[in-house]
């Protein structure tokens, strides 16, 4: 028998894939279309305007997947997805409104302070305080 096999992959895991692949396209797309762009300034890395909203897409085809039952452990439920959906949400409101780091650090905690309370810690340490910095 090969080392090597072919995982299961669940359909609504599969749909979660090829959302991803189909939408994110189509919000860049859009995004151009509609002049949600960043311009290239001294503080980026980009020289050419980048499209906003690229979380959209994802973050639609991950929880269309999850909604539609790909089996994810109980934390993911309890913990990852809602701190994603806040980093999401980060997210988009930034690509409108321009929140200012000190905005988005202290929601970036928020969002890992609900994964560290949930018991989900990188164990990367010996020391849980740490291993919770980290995470």
């Amino acid at each position: 028998m090969s080392a090597f096999t072919r995982p299961e992959v669940s359909q609504p895991a599969l749909l979660a894939f090829l959302l991803t692949a189909a939408l994110t396209p189509f919000v860049i797309w859009l995004a151009r279309r509609i002049g949600m762009v960043s311009a290239p300034s001294k503080d980026r890395w980009h020289s050419r305007p980048t499209a906003l909203l690229g979380g959209v897409g994802i973050f639609v085809a991950v929880v269309t997947g999850v909604v539609l039952g790909v089996d994810v452990p109980p934390a993911f439920r309890r913990a990852i997805l809602p701190a994603a959906a806040l980093l999401f949400l980060m997210g988009l409101v930034d690509d409108f409104a321009n929140l200012k780091p000190i905005q988005k650090l202290v929601i970036q905690i928020l969002a890992a302070s609900i994964v560290i309370q949930a018991g989900l810690l990188l164990p990367w340490t010996s020391s849980p305080a740490l291993n919770g910095a980290i995470t």
